[in-house]
């Protein structure tokens, strides 16, 4: 599974730099040199990049960039699309966050902002639908 997710963050990673244009790190060990992420993720550019993650249609761009099959194809699957923005943007806000010390999408940092994503994009999508919500919630054992 480790590998699968490496596979995905590195397309969407590969995303942000072309959409965004970003210059790219250039230590090849970007785990442990926490002073150089941290201070490419306070660059002007990265920053901008970060505040513009989620206007109108980036995330979706990004997506489209990231997984150019499945944006190509005529699969009306809704439920997986969804899933497939909320990762993409666990994975910008991994990278482009300049709170997160790290750019690499370990899997625990991953699920928490699936999660945390998850919630807040199936609210934003159907804020009439309250009732879908607290099922969620309490499938969740947050109620």
């Amino acid at each position: 599974m480790k590998d699968l997710r490496g596979t995905h963050a590195a397309q969407v990673r590969s995303a942000i730099f072309r959409l965004f244009r970003l210059p790219i790190l250039t230590s090849t060990n970007r785990k442990k040199n926490v002073k150089e992420v941290l201070a490419w993720k306070k660059s002007e550019e990265v920053q901008n990049s970060y505040n513009k993650l989620f206007d109108d249609n980036v995330i979706d761009n990004i997506v489209k960039q990231a997984f150019p099959s499945f944006a190509d194809s005529d699969a009306n699957d809704n439920e997986l699309y969804y899933d497939i923005c909320v990762y993409t943007a666990a994975v910008c806000d991994i990278i482009l966050n300049p709170i997160h010390p790290d750019v690499e999408c370990s899997k625990k940092p991953l699920e928490l902002r699936f999660r945390r994503f998850k919630v807040f994009y199936f609210i934003s999508i159907s804020k009439i639908q309250l009732n879908l919500l607290m099922k969620l919630l309490f499938s969740l054992g947050n109620i």
